[in-house]
């Protein structure tokens, strides 16, 4: 199933997990923000792309499951950063 978010929203996936050092947090447990990868996007945002990690808060949007993948959609307003990778 494929989903094309209306204008102004983002559809992210949210990482399961992560992890600090050795140890594995849950995102169940997880405070604060969180991050996620773009599914999908609305055409009007150029600054994102699909692919991209973004940092957002873990208690805004609307939760749903899309072919079994825990997944957010939210206002672009929403996200807090972009993640780049910087190059070694």
């Amino acid at each position: 199933m494929k989903l094309i978010p209306a204008k102004d929203k983002v559809i992210i996936e949210q990482e399961i997990e992560k992890k600090v050092g050795s140890i594995i947090i849950p995102t169940t447990a997880q405070k604060g923000s969180t991050i996620g990868t773009v599914l999908a996007i609305s055409a009007s945002e150029e600054w994102l792309k699909e692919g991209d990690s973004v940092i957002f808060q873990a208690f805004m949007g609307q939760d749903v499951k899309l072919d079994g993948k825990d997944c957010k959609i939210l206002d672009v307003t929403e996200i807090l950063a972009k993640v780049e990778k910087e190059d070694v």
